[in-house]
């Protein structure tokens, strides 16, 4: 059997040591590897989302995931909240004047 057929199950693994910072060649079979390479994918996202949600929920600037989305489309319209309140505070002020004189319908 030569050589190459063999070397296209084995797999050279390369693992870094954190606390020495060397590096070790290991050779593993290639479903072993595909299994490790894949798990480490999965943790590696893992973390990136926990990462995520923790900023969003202990960051008190940050606010909470939903009121970032919030915020994002307040953006996208333009309004902040200031100017949501204005622009609610006279039409309640119509609303009631309205009312006052016993109208039903309102003025826009």
């Amino acid at each position: 059997m030569p050589v190459t057929q063999h070397r296209r199950h084995i797999q050279d693994l390369t693992i870094m040591d954190r606390s020495t910072d060397r590096t070790t060649i290991e050779e593993i079979p290639c479903h072993l590897y595909q299994q490790r390479k894949e798990s480490r994918a999965q943790s590696v996202k893992r973390a990136r989302s926990e990462r995520k949600r923790n900023l969003a929920s202990n960051d008190p600037r940050k606010g909470t995931l939903k009121q970032k989305q919030k915020q994002k489309l307040r953006k996208k319209k333009g309004l902040r909240k200031a100017d949501r309140k204005s622009q609610i505070e006279p039409a309640r002020r119509k609303e009631t004047e309205s009312r006052e004189k016993g109208r039903s319908w309102v003025p826009p």
